[in-house]
């Protein structure tokens, strides 16, 4: 049995999280003056409930709340989007959606565009019901939420009537990979390893313990018996590497749980 020492850094990346630039859509008349207009006056998901009487922050149909709010959310999870809207001729059709971008590289494909085209009544508070995809592996992103007049308008056009607001997204079990100096943990077969983690680990926890054949950690596999900051690992026949799936929890994330 050997012991091998995962040196942990985690405040640096945690709270240092840098977000390029995400598109800005607009509305072609600007603003709420037009009577066709139609602009959001609440948002209400997880553990974000916000409300708003303007038209926009921007007054172009766009609003960025993104350091302000900060709805934390598990994939694989069903959540309930919460959304009231404003418009003087609630006679006409109108449209929402609502993208998260899962993989935090600051745009909104079709793939993240989680409610798709939904019709709703203007003047009151409607939920549309969402799952968010068990795929994630990024710890931040962005959630946009847009209604507009004109349907399949999507995250980045200009609408003719339309308003959208972006919140942050923290992904509770996506956590962050960490691996040993140099190498990852690596048990070479035939004897059990014990492996820990050393750092600063206030406010942290271990989420999971993972395996995988490979360097990359391509398929790898959640490990069960391994747990906590000082793990054994089971005995294995080749070549295994080992990692562990570690999470902040100064970021607000409820403890979810793992089998």
């Amino acid at each position: 049995m050997r012991k091998l020492s995962l040196l942990a850094t985690l405040s640096l990346f945690l709270c240092f999280n840098v977000f390029g630039q995400y598109c800005t859509p607009s509305n072609f008349y600007g603003g709420c003056d037009f009577s066709d207009d139609i602009y959001i006056t609440r948002v209400k998901v997880s553990n974000v409930d916000h409300s708003s009487t303007e038209c926009s922050t921007s007054g172009n149909g766009y609003s960025d709340f993104s350091g302000q709010f900060t709805a934390a959310i598990i994939p694989g999870n069903t959540y309930t989007i919460d959304v009231r809207t404003v418009a003087p001729t609630p006679g006409d059709a109108y449209f929402i959606s609502v993208w998260v971008d899962g993989n935090d590289d600051q745009t909104f494909s079709q793939a993240e565009r989680v409610v798709v085209n939904q019709g709703l009544n203007p003047n009151a508070l409607q939920s549309y019901v969402f799952t968010l995809p068990g795929t994630i592996t990024e710890p931040f992103g962005r959630l946009r939420v847009r209604v507009y007049d004109e349907s399949g308008l999507n995250a980045c056009d200009q609408g003719i009537y339309s308003d959208a607001e972006d919140y942050a997204t923290v992904f509770c079990e996506a956590g962050l990979n960490l691996n040993l100096v140099g190498n990852p943990a690596i048990n070479c077969g035939g004897d059990s390893e014990v492996i820990t983690i050393n750092g600063d680990k206030t406010g942290k926890s271990v989420l999971r313990w993972e395996s995988a054949n490979n360097v990359n950690f391509n398929n790898p596999q959640t490990e069960p018996s391994m747990n906590g900051w000082v793990a054994s690992t089971p005995v294995v026949n080749q070549d295994t590497y080992f990692r562990a799936i570690i999470r902040d929890n100064v970021i607000g994330c409820n403890a979810p749980t793992v089998s």
